[in-house]
């Protein structure tokens, strides 16, 4: 006769047993079944088992004759189920996107799979869990061991992810030339934001909620930052350009009096925002005569006549200017009239 193998359960499962047996007189047989703790029947064939510790099982065969009886035993071993545990090898809080890494200390286990809040899964004995939106999350660990053996372990609220502030601002004006650098500054930023810390390119700060700052008269980009943090220690950045444009404007004098006393010796417009490469003054006297010609702002007519040493007479001179502002949205420009000297 025999029982077959031994059995391997978890705590709480049943193990069927049977006894088969041959031999004997043929006319049926006889099972006691030792001990009968921890089964269903002891005087059957085929009882189910379901100990609460190892037991080794013997069955006792006799027939319904002189025939010796039979004898064989069977293990049926109980494995405990998993102690369970485990812990967070960083931060349980911060701000999203948030990154944990969880740490099992379930013994034994063979594989463990992690739920996170309601749908973020895992699985290995250490995880790292990234990129958590703001909420509070339920940790949830479900382990099995060698033998088919589970436990599980929810601990609530374990992890908590603030939400992020919006950083935002605007700014007037958006746009301004080097004739009003004054700028206000306004935060509308969201979130529960309770500092405010401003970088207006490198050139100065402020930690004022809505600041006002006044930029250099240069034109050009100028990148704005603000940096706001909130309540729970979250941090945001946002970044706006200013536009600091040129501005144009010219004015000639009417006259001018060469006459060596460092008082309006020379003529030239005096110009704000011109090109000086795309710039040419000219000189003619009432004749038509080219008298003067310049491509450079800083190169007046002294009353000369070009290319001598001789002072050009009293009188009046007509003067013709070509010029292009080198504002935002260049645009060419042509000026002319008269110009007295006086000496």
């Amino acid at each position: 006769m025999g029982v077959g193998p031994d059995h391997d359960l978890c705590l709480g499962d049943t193990a069927q047993l049977d006894a088969l047996v041959t031999g004997g007189d043929g006319n049926g047989y006889n099972y006691i079944w030792t001990p009968v703790s921890g089964l269903s029947e002891g005087f059957i064939k085929d009882p189910k088992a379901f100990p609460i510790v190892s037991t080794l099982y013997t069955v006792k065969v006799t027939d319904n004759c002189e025939t010796p009886a039979a004898y064989d035993s069977v293990w049926v071993n109980i494995h405990p189920d998993p102690t369970m545990g485990f812990y967070a090898e960083t931060p349980t809080e911060g701000c999203e996107p948030f990154d944990i890494t969880l740490v099992n200390t379930s013994n034994p286990v063979q594989f463990a799979e992690w739920t996170i809040g309601d749908d973020t899964k895992a699985h290995g004995f250490t995880v790292d869990i990234t990129d958590l939106k703001d909420g509070v999350y339920d940790v949830h660990l479900h382990v099995i061991t060698p033998y088919g053996c589970e436990n599980q372990i929810i601990k609530k609220d374990f992890i908590t992810v603030y939400p992020l502030p919006i950083a935002k601002f605007v700014m007037s004006p958006e746009k301004t030339t080097i004739f009003n650098t004054i700028v206000q500054f306004e935060d509308e930023s969201i979130g529960s934001v309770n500092s405010w810390s401003w970088n207006f390119s490198g050139l100065g700060s402020s930690t004022d909620e809505n600041p006002m700052y006044q930029f250099p008269a240069d034109t050009g980009d100028y990148p704005v930052t603000l940096t706001v943090t909130s309540t729970d220690g979250c941090i945001d950045s946002t970044t706006n350009i200013l536009r600091i444009g040129g501005e144009y404007n010219v004015y000639v004098p009417n006259s001018f009096t060469p006459n060596g006393d460092n008082q309006n010796d020379v003529f030239a417009p005096r110009a704000v925002g011109i090109d000086n490469e795309k710039y040419k003054l000219l000189i003619y006297d009432r004749w038509g005569g080219l008298v003067f010609e310049s491509t450079n702002l800083n190169q007046p007519w002294d009353g000369r006549v070009q290319g001598t040493n001789k002072m050009a007479q009293n009188g009046v001179y007509v003067w013709r200017i070509v010029a292009q502002d080198n504002t935002d949205n260049p645009v060419g420009h042509l000026y002319h009239g008269t110009v007295t000297l006086i000496r």
